[in-house]
């Protein structure tokens, strides 16, 4: 399992290409080698100098999340390097990218764990329950081999991807959104027992996304960022 931080907005690195109808991937993701100025939501200013990992989603998604174009899933990178307190007025980190990884490539290459669990809540009879059982505005998108969900419960907000194969359900994402600390991880889980019922649950009863990219893209390209 490894945890990734996804608060950062790439997109304000390179504003103006990020709003382009068409933009070419090597134009607009982080570049091994080079650096970039870091600055993150305070939802996760529990950062520590090293080796860190970001989310790197195409600019639309990263200001409007992946639900109005769950194909981007297919287009994000992991962005991995050394992170370092700036020395330049006006910035907090600097970060060095040493690694770059599509999405899916760091799903295939995550080794099946069962440490992670997903969050719960205390309930009100003094018990607990998944957060997910409570969860609304549930909409999932099927994409390739993974099936995409997102939700909220109260004002946190929820993500997940799974991996089917065969009759298994894995959860290689999970994202964990609330107001105080956000918590995105990289697993690969197989879910079981109850864990599992209450994902059924949510794939029942979720609305199915319809994909809104507007123009017709290469594999290397993305459209840019429509509103935000």
């Amino acid at each position: 399992m490894k945890y990734i931080f996804q608060s950062m907005q790439w997109s304000k690195l390179c504003w103006d290409l990020s709003w382009n109808e068409r933009i070419s991937l090597k134009a607009i993701v982080p570049q091994i080698g080079e650096s970039y100025p870091i600055e993150l939501a305070w939802n996760e200013d529990h950062i520590q100098t090293g080796f860190v990992e970001f989310l790197w989603q195409p600019p639309h998604s990263e200001l409007n999340g992946w639900e109005d174009r769950p194909n981007e899933i297919l287009k994000s990178f992991i962005i991995s390097g050394n992170l370092e307190v700036s020395t330049k007025a006006g910035e907090n980190f600097r970060f060095t990218v040493s690694s770059r990884l599509p999405l899916l490539t760091a799903f295939e290459e995550q080794k099946q764990e069962s440490e992670f669990k997903l969050p719960e809540c205390g309930s009100e009879n003094g018990g607990s329950y998944v957060l997910w059982e409570r969860a609304r505005n549930i909409c999932s998108s099927r994409i390739e081999q993974y099936i995409y969900i997102s939700g909220s419960e109260c004002e946190t907000t929820l993500e997940a991807i799974l991996e089917i194969s065969e009759s298994n359900k894995f959860l290689v994402y999970h994202a964990y959104l609330p107001p105080a600390r956000y918590e995105t991880v990289i697993t690969r889980k197989l879910l079981s027992g109850k864990e599992l019922d209450v994902i059924d649950q949510v794939l029942e009863s979720a609305s199915k996304l319809v994909d809104q990219t507007e123009v017709k893209l290469g594999n290397n390209e993305i459209q840019g960022a429509k509103y935000y």
